[in-house]
């Protein structure tokens, strides 16, 4: 496989996050990206660092790996986030860019998080977001296009941040996945894989149950030799089903992902 199956630990947001990794853990999940609401309720636990550690150690026993974490929406400073991840053993954190500031504001913003993530080795991945946030006609924002995102990798360190494509997000944006992708380049690190059955909002599906051209993705994919995680974000596809449920369609969800790598 040129790129790694994984998926948000989100997909369990109303567990701890001891369980919801080993519940996916259980099902044959290797490979995690750790949910923003998680993040937040382990960094206000007493002496979070001993729960990190921890569940480092959790995930090390059960041959499993948490290597991404997502992302900066629940208000957890920089400095913790960053430090949480670094014990953690994650390689990326994901951003949104802050879509209502100017670029000028989301770089100094930026560069407040670059510092941390240089002290201690860990990649940050800028999120292409969507003009249809909340669905102003004619509205623009700030990070929906690889243009802008290319931007704020070149002005801060090329060598440790990079960009997370978003597909739910690019198909909503209305552009063309395969050259999105092919613009990236070298700096696409990062991906959320996920559907959508309209173009003006974002559903977070699973891989074919909405419109994206998934034929284009994984060609653009192959071709940048992209070699990160096929990372699933796919939480309204799961999250209104009982947990028994839930398993049965995560477990498919695995299925899938393997097979979109593997065979297409």
């Amino acid at each position: 496989m040129s790129f790694k199956p994984a998926i948000m630990t989100g997909v369990f947001s109303e567990l701890k996050p001891e369980a919801s990794i080993k519940r996916l853990a259980g099902m044959g999940w290797r490979y995690f990206e750790f949910y923003s609401v998680h993040m937040a309720e382990m960094n206000k636990r007493k002496d979070p660092a001993k729960h990190f550690s921890a569940l480092r150690e959790l995930c090390e026993k059960l041959e499993v790996c948490i290597l991404a974490a997502h992302d900066n929406t629940q208000g957890v400073p920089p400095e913790r986030f960053i430090q949480w991840a670094q014990i953690l053993g994650v390689e990326t954190v994901v951003l949104h860019p802050r879509v209502e500031e100017t670029k000028e504001k989301n770089l100094e913003i930026l560069n407040g998080w670059v510092v941390w993530a240089e002290r201690f080795g860990i990649g940050i991945a800028v999120e292409n977001m969507h003009d249809m946030i909340p669905g102003i006609e004619g509205r623009r924002v700030f990070g929906a296009t690889p243009s802008e995102l290319l931007w704020l990798v070149e002005e801060t360190n090329p060598e440790l941040v990079g960009v997370c494509w978003d597909i739910n997000h690019a198909h909503v944006q209305k552009l063309d996945q395969y050259r999105a992708i092919k613009q990236l380049g070298k700096h696409l690190v990062h991906t959320h894989i996920n559907d959508t059955t309209t173009d003006s909002g974002e559903q977070h599906l699973l891989p074919f149950e909405g419109k994206v051209d998934w034929k284009a993705v994984i060609k653009a994919l192959r071709e940048i030799e992209y070699g990160g995680l096929f990372s699933l974000e796919a939480g309204v596809s799961v999250n209104s089903l009982p947990l028994p449920l839930r398993d049965l369609k995560l477990r498919y969800a695995l299925e899938l992902t393997e097979a979109m790598i593997q065979r297409m």
